[in-house]
Formats: structure tokens, C-alpha cells, sequence
């Protein structure tokens, strides 16, 4: 059975106020509730756990159920080999005393190719920088799951089965891929790819089609919530939904999304 997660975002909105979850106590505040809301765990920015400080690290073991982490590389870290070595180095062992188990690359930025001409310099870069931070992965119980990205925020990974392909091809034994059912609908790709390559596929992202929070979807806009779960259930999926999606209030969304969710567990 998979377990129900959901994304706690840079900037959450809740009860009227703003909160920055790069502040340990109100990721914590967010964790808590999430979980008291039914979740089984949390996802947030890599960058959080980045900005934690050592004590913040050690308390966070006990403290929070933060089991995957997305976005992955800072910008201002682009272009700088070496340096992205050492802040993926770093990252998975904070992963393994934080308990993570699953690591989101999306960075469309970063895998972007600007020039078509240095298409194949830049996807062997890519390739052998995933095989490196692959390795960190193994070394520390972390999976690496390669996120597509709709074709507006980059040019790399844009599918589902493309990104699969890679990963066949890339071989890694800490390195597959996620589906996001948002982006899938951005790109038009259909969900039975899901049960196609459900061997690749280690995590999935899911939101309303517009990306609205589950139980939300916007005025006229259908939901194919129930078309994702029919798959998900059909091949016994068992690793970890969460929910991505743009959340206006977490006090009163998150609840709903949890349930909406919950109902199409068998």
C-alpha cells in the first residue's frame, strides 16, 4: 500500500498569515499538522534542510517525518562543477539523519539546454553528474527520482517515458523516475504509462489538473484524480504519493486533501 505525503512548500499560506519553511519551527508546525491531518509523512525543498543548522538536523531526526525532499540544486550554484559536487555530498548525508528516503531532481533550470548544437555535450554533463550524486545516494539509503518537467520550465525530461528511458539507459541502481500527474497533463501525456513503466516509477507527485489542491478543483475544470488512483491501485502501487499543488490555506486545504486522497485507498 502507498503512503500519502504532502509537499510543504518555500512559503505556506495558513490561517492569514505567512510562514517560511525554511525556519525549522514552522516547517515543524506545518509537519505536525499534516500528519495530525492523517498524512503518513512530509515533502519539502531541498533547500530547507540545506538552511537547517546542525542542531536543527539532530532535533529534525526525532521530531519531523520528512521522507522525500524536491527541487534539489540551488540556482546559484549553476555552472559551478565543483561546488555542486560538495552541496550533493552534503545533502544525502543530511538525508540519512533526517530519515529521507527519496530525493525529487527536478532543477529544470539546471538540466535546460539553451543551444540545441551542445544537446549531446550537456546530456553527457547531466549523465555523469547523476551517476556521481547517484552514488551519494547509494551510499546513504536515498532514491533518486528524476522529475518531468512540462515543456515550459525546461527541456530536458518532459515525459514521463522519456525521462524512463534515460534512467534504462543511465542504469544507476539509486536513480529512477516520477510521474507528476500535473505536468503529465501540461504535456498530454496519458496515465497509462504509469502502469507501462511501473518499474521505473519510485514516487509520483498528484494535485488537481490546474494543480489546485486535491478536493479543489477550479470552476468547470473536471478531476482525474479517480483515473490516476484506478492505475495506482491496478499495479498495487507501494511507494509514496504526494500532494504538490498550490495551497492558499493549509488549515483548511489540508484536511481536504487528505481525505480526497484517502477515499480511493483500497
Amino acid at each position: 500500500m502507498y503512503r500519502l505525503g504532502c509537499n510543504i512548500p518555500g512559503t505556506i499560506f495558513w490561517d492569514g498569515k505567512i510562514y517560511r519553511s525554511n525556519k525549522y519551527a514552522d516547517l515543524k508546525r506545518a509537519n505536525d499538522y499534516l500528519l495530525d491531518s492523517g498524512f503518513d509523512f512530509v515533502e519539502t525543498p531541498l533547500g530547507n534542510v540545506m538552511a537547517m543548522s546542525e542542531n536543527d538536523v539532530a532535533k529534525g531526526a526525532d521530531e519531523l517525518t520528512l521522507r522525500s525532499v524536491n527541487g534539489f540544486l540551488p540556482k546559484k550554484l549553476y555552472g559551478h562543477e565543483k561546488e555542486l559536487t560538495e552541496y550533493a555530498k552534503k545533502a544525502f548525508q543530511r538525508m540519512k539523519k533526517l530519515g529521507v528516503e527519496t530525493a525529487v531532481f527536478g532543477s529544470g533550470k539546471f538540466r535546460k539546454i539553451t543551444f540545441q548544437f551542445m544537446r549531446q555535450k550537456r546530456m553527457q554533463t547531466l549523465t555523469d553528474y547523476l551517476k556521481t550524486i547517484g552514488d551519494f545516494a547509494l551510499e546513504n539509503g536515498v532514491t533518486i527520482t528524476i522529475e518531468p518537467l512540462n515543456r515550459g520550465e525546461t527541456n530536458v525530461f518532459n515525459t514521463v517515458q522519456e525521462t524512463c528511458d534515460f534512467v534504462r539507459q543511465l542504469e544507476h541502481p539509486a536513480v529512477f523516475s516520477l510521474a507528476d500527474i500535473f505536468h503529465m497533463a501540461l504535456v498530454s501525456e496519458d496515465l497509462s504509462v504509469i502502469k507501462k513503466e511501473k518499474d521505473l516509477i519510485k514516487h509520483i507527485h498528484v494535485s488537481e489538473k490546474s494543480r489546485a489542491m486535491p478536493g479543489q478543483p477550479k470552476k468547470g475544470e473536471e478531476s482525474y484524480l479517480a483515473d490516476f488512483f484506478a492505475i495506482a491501485n491496478g499495479i498495487d502501487y507501494d511507494k509514496k504519493i504526494t500532494v504538490e499543488a498550490d495551497i492558499k490555506d493549509l488549515g483548511k486545504q489540508g484536511p481536504l486533501a487528505f481525505e480526497t486522497l484517502n477515499a480511493f485507498r483500497k
